[in-house]
Protein backbone atom coordinates (compact mmCIF):
# COMPACT_ATOMS: atom_id res chain seq x y z
CA UNK A 1 0.00 0.00 0.00
CA UNK A 2 1.30 3.46 -0.90
CA UNK A 3 0.83 6.22 1.65
CA UNK A 4 0.00 9.58 0.11
CA UNK A 5 -0.67 12.79 2.04
CA UNK A 6 -2.92 15.66 0.97
CA UNK A 7 -3.02 18.83 3.05
CA UNK A 8 -6.14 21.01 2.95
CA UNK A 9 -5.46 24.54 4.23
CA UNK A 10 -7.68 26.46 6.58
CA UNK A 11 -8.36 30.08 5.70
CA UNK A 12 -9.58 31.77 8.89
CA UNK A 13 -11.74 34.88 9.04
CA UNK A 14 -8.67 37.17 9.63
CA UNK A 15 -7.29 35.99 6.28
CA UNK A 16 -10.30 37.42 4.44
CA UNK A 17 -10.25 40.56 6.57
CA UNK A 18 -6.58 41.36 5.96
CA UNK A 19 -5.63 39.86 2.57
CA UNK A 20 -6.66 40.91 -0.93
CA UNK A 21 -5.91 39.97 -4.52
CA UNK A 22 -3.25 37.40 -5.36
CA UNK A 23 -0.40 38.71 -3.21
CA UNK A 24 -1.68 37.11 0.00
CA UNK A 25 -0.05 35.44 2.96
CA UNK A 26 -1.23 33.09 5.65
CA UNK A 27 1.28 34.55 8.10
CA UNK A 28 -1.21 36.61 10.08
CA UNK A 29 -0.20 38.17 13.38
CA UNK A 30 1.98 35.75 15.30
CA UNK A 31 0.68 32.68 13.47
CA UNK A 32 1.60 31.14 10.13
CA UNK A 33 -1.36 29.07 8.97
CA UNK A 34 0.79 27.36 6.29
CA UNK A 35 3.52 26.35 8.76
CA UNK A 36 1.90 22.97 9.59
CA UNK A 37 1.67 22.21 5.87
CA UNK A 38 5.34 23.14 5.44
CA UNK A 39 6.30 20.90 8.36
CA UNK A 40 4.40 17.98 6.79
CA UNK A 41 5.97 18.74 3.39
CA UNK A 42 9.46 18.67 4.89
CA UNK A 43 8.75 15.39 6.72
CA UNK A 44 7.18 13.76 3.67
CA UNK A 45 10.09 14.70 1.42
CA UNK A 46 12.62 13.46 3.97
CA UNK A 47 10.82 10.10 4.07
CA UNK A 48 9.92 9.81 0.35
CA UNK A 49 6.19 10.07 1.06
CA UNK A 50 4.21 11.58 -1.84
CA UNK A 51 2.46 14.77 -0.72
CA UNK A 52 0.09 17.24 -2.35
CA UNK A 53 0.48 20.55 -0.45
CA UNK A 54 -2.77 22.22 -1.48
CA UNK A 55 -2.13 25.52 0.35
CA UNK A 56 1.24 26.04 -1.30
CA UNK A 57 -0.28 24.99 -4.63
CA UNK A 58 -3.05 27.60 -4.28
CA UNK A 59 -0.34 30.22 -3.71
CA UNK A 60 1.79 28.96 -6.62
CA UNK A 61 -1.25 28.96 -8.91
CA UNK A 62 -1.84 32.63 -8.08
CA UNK A 63 -5.37 32.18 -6.72
CA UNK A 64 -6.89 35.38 -5.46
CA UNK A 65 -8.50 35.73 -2.04
CA UNK A 66 -11.92 35.83 -3.74
CA UNK A 67 -11.16 32.64 -5.68
CA UNK A 68 -10.08 30.90 -2.48
CA UNK A 69 -13.24 32.04 -0.70
CA UNK A 70 -15.33 30.47 -3.48
CA UNK A 71 -13.72 27.08 -2.80
CA UNK A 72 -15.06 26.88 0.78
CA UNK A 73 -18.55 27.00 2.26
CA UNK A 74 -19.53 29.44 5.04
CA UNK A 75 -17.94 32.49 3.38
CA UNK A 76 -14.60 30.78 2.98
CA UNK A 77 -14.13 29.19 6.39
CA UNK A 78 -16.12 25.96 6.11
CA UNK A 79 -15.78 22.71 4.22
CA UNK A 80 -14.90 22.60 0.53
CA UNK A 81 -17.60 23.46 -2.01
CA UNK A 82 -18.09 21.32 -5.12
CA UNK A 83 -15.76 23.74 -6.92
CA UNK A 84 -13.24 23.34 -4.10
CA UNK A 85 -13.39 19.56 -4.29
CA UNK A 86 -12.85 19.74 -8.05
CA UNK A 87 -9.81 21.99 -7.69
CA UNK A 88 -8.28 19.81 -4.97
CA UNK A 89 -8.94 16.70 -7.09
CA UNK A 90 -7.03 18.28 -9.98
CA UNK A 91 -4.13 19.06 -7.66
CA UNK A 92 -4.13 15.50 -6.31
CA UNK A 93 -4.17 14.08 -9.83
CA UNK A 94 -1.35 16.37 -10.98
CA UNK A 95 0.81 15.64 -7.91
CA UNK A 96 0.26 11.88 -7.71
CA UNK A 97 -0.79 10.52 -11.07
CA UNK A 98 0.12 12.87 -13.93
CA UNK A 99 3.87 12.66 -13.30
CA UNK A 100 6.02 9.55 -12.95
CA UNK A 101 6.60 8.20 -9.45
CA UNK A 102 9.81 9.50 -7.88
CA UNK A 103 10.60 6.31 -5.94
Amino acid sequence: MTLRVVTIPVFPRPFYETQHGTNWTLHIGNYDYLAPEQDLTDFARAHAIPLAPVGHTFKAQGLSVNEICSLYLSDGVGHLTMKGHQRVAKIVFADFYAKPASH
